[in-house]
């Protein structure tokens, strides 16, 4: 944890300049970003950290960090929000765990709140949830009790979730929030390292739900509820082939109406599969595919009864190349898909991605995060050198945004949300992604700036949509 303070600007929604004035301009927002951390840098030459700092007793574990980052969009996609705006957010983490013997208990606390976004900013609780005790758990050493030159740990509690590639149950370190669960995990090491992880648990509902509450930083905690249950298990074995690994899964959504929420009563079951090379020397590559079926309803609304049969899929491919050098160079090509919905009377056939994270395929998430793993076709090709241990330059270019169905549903949000009208029927985009991250005095600096190219495409002609422009340039201790 960084010993400094980030100055917090009074909210004035009205105070951000007028639409493309300060777009030529963002690196001074950068500048300001990085000189928040710059004190730190000064301050602590010397290694610090909090363990060393309360003296280090035996079986304690303790670790923050302290993250300023500003993000600003113009030519804004999504309907009824800011057409530009600026948006200042301020994540602050702390994780503390003792181990006596074979139990260990634990606890995190994520504060992320936001500064200086407009009124109607698409800022949401996704960026912004303040004061929030994200993990809460004991867990218990079992040893070789489950089997022979095996290792398993019981887990109770509040915790988060990072299975596999992430891309349906993930925890990632973009976004200012994560997603926690309340129940229980087991985690088995089979020889060879082979992992079982199976699950039950609650997802926590991120609170407060109203957008005057997020934007003013209010204090709620998150809660779970039996109405909303996910469970399930993997099976990773690191070793298929010399250097491939495989993993397969199956994930069960099981949802319904509570007293203070009405949902779509989704029932799914999602079956996937992935075999991977992990980046190193020579070729890498990285296939996933899923399979979702049961049942759901179009919409939340209390009169909505009838039961849809989902039948819905997704598909991620990349294939890199990593070169020796200086420079250690790696190139990549990669292509996304997840189906979307025909509209078909009794049939629902867009893909749900659960609670996966998409930063690393799809783009950065924050004020830009226009693509989800939901009706997508995306194909692209990424660049990226480590050019010195703690040093990542890479550029990203993707042609994505094609609905996976040229029909648009009449249901809700079975078009693209990405759409700029409602009705258009397809939608293509461009986009590029630059980013850079350097470390220094125990600190990170990460940019990135992203420019869409976006083309509505009706049934006979073809219009372009004004580029959206973004940055997000963060420090991080």
């Amino acid at each position: 944890m960084s010993r400094f303070e980030i100055p917090l600007p009074v909210r004035s929604p009205g105070a951000i300049c007028n639409r493309h004035r300060w777009v030529p301009h963002l690196g001074v927002i950068g500048l300001l970003c990085m000189a928040s951390i710059a004190p730190a840098c000064a301050k602590d030459a010397k290694p610090g950290p909090l363990l060393k700092a309360v003296g280090a007793p035996a079986g304690l574990e303790l670790r923050g960090s302290a993250r300023s980052r500003v993000e600003a969009i113009d030519g804004q996609f999504r309907p009824n929000r800011a057409t530009s705006d600026l948006f200042w957010s301020a994540r602050t983490t702390l994780f503390a765990a003792y181990k006596r013997g074979p139990v260990r208990v634990g606890g995190e606390l994520i504060d992320a709140r936001g500064y200086g976004e407009r009124a109607n900013s698409s800022a949401g609780s996704g960026e912004i949830d303040a004061l929030e005790l994200s993990q809460a758990f004991v867990s218990i050493d079992l040893g070789d009790r489950l089997g022979h030159n095996t290792k398993a740990v019981l887990t109770g509690g509040r915790f988060t979730l990072d299975i596999g590639s992430s891309r349906l149950v993930g925890r990632a370190d973009f976004p200012n929030t994560v997603n926690s669960y309340t129940g229980v995990n087991l985690d088995l090491t089979r020889p060879g390292k082979d992992r079982i992880f199976a699950f039950w648990a609650m997802p926590q509902t991120r609170l407060p739900a109203d957008s005057a509450a997020i934007h003013n930083n209010a204090i709620q905690w998150d809660r779970e509820s039996s109405a909303l249950q996910l469970f399930g298990a993997s099976y990773l074995r690191l070793q298929v082939r010399p250097g491939v690994s495989g993993e397969i899964y199956g994930y069960r959504l099981a949802e319904h109406d509570s007293p203070d929420a009405a949902t779509r009563d989704r029932g799914l079951v999602t079956l996937g599969a992935r075999l991977f090379r992990a980046p190193g020397t020579g070729f890498d590559y990285d296939a996933e595919a899923a399979y979702q079926f049961g049942t759901a309803r179009a919409t939340s609304a209390a009169s909505d009864l009838a039961d849809l049969r989902v039948s819905a899929s997704f598909a991620h491919a990349e294939l890199g190349r990593s070169f020796k050098g200086r420079w250690a160079l790696r190139v990549s090509l990669h292509f996304d898909y997840a189906s979307g919905d025909r509209g078909k009377p009794g049939e629902y056939g867009r893909f749900d991605p659960l609670f996966g994270m998409r930063r690393a395929d799809l783009g950065p998430t924050g004020l830009y995060g226009p693509l989800g793993r939901s009706n997508i076709v995306s194909v692209g090709g990424e660049s990226m050198s480590r050019r010195r241990p703690g040093g990542t330059v890479s550029f990203r270019c993707r042609s994505c945004g094609w609905t996976a169905r040229p029909t648009v549903s009449p249901r809700p949000g079975c078009a693209i949300a990405t759409l700029p009208r409602v009705g258009t029927p397809g939608y293509r985009s461009r986009g590029a992604r630059g980013i850079g991250l350097f470390r220094s005095c125990s600190a990170s600096i990460s940019a990135q700036r992203i420019w869409a190219k976006r083309t509505s495409c009706a049934p006979h002609r073809m219009r372009r949509i004004p580029a959206t422009r973004t940055i997000s340039i963060s420090t991080q201790r």
